[in-house]
């Protein structure tokens, strides 16, 4: 329902404008003050309250917390973009082609691709690049 989203977007924006005034969200800041078509982009937005289940404060939480993860792996000039494979560093890279993810033919409910871990293991070497990877692999703009 339209109508549904539509409140529910609202009340994110809502919620962002709360956590943007007391939050020394320094990214969140940078990006509205750079990329505010991005930042303000409904779809980009919406891919938060998904991943929330259309919980407005919890999608708001994920959205400005997108940003200090975006700014610190990736930099200022990412905040404004998806995520693209040269952004990716060796480590993340080196996971990459390991073939240890893969994002499966079938999608989620939402037609999302799912990212999936195909080895067992006790390896740490790939822990911190799993995000980085996924960041990459699953811009949720239709574009895997």
């Amino acid at each position: 329902d339209n109508n549904f989203v539509w409140s529910k977007l609202s009340q994110m924006k809502e919620a962002i404008d709360k956590l943007a005034a007391c939050d020394a969200s320094a990214a969140y800041h940078i990006a509205m003050a750079q990329f505010p078509k991005h930042v303000r982009d409904r779809e980009f937005r919406l891919r938060f309250l998904r991943a929330e289940s259309f919980h407005s404060k919890l999608a708001a939480k994920r959205f400005m917390n997108y940003f200090e993860f975006v700014r610190e792996y990736f930099g200022v000039s990412a905040l404004g973009r998806t995520i693209r494979l040269e952004d990716l560093d060796n480590a993340s890279m080196a996971a990459m082609r390991s073939g240890k993810f893969q994002i499966l033919r079938v999608r989620d409910r939402a037609s999302r691709a799912i990212l999936c871990d195909t080895q067992v293991s006790d390896e740490t070497l790939f822990k911190d690049s799993i995000s980085l990877v996924s960041s990459y692999c699953l811009p949720g703009d239709g574009s895997y």
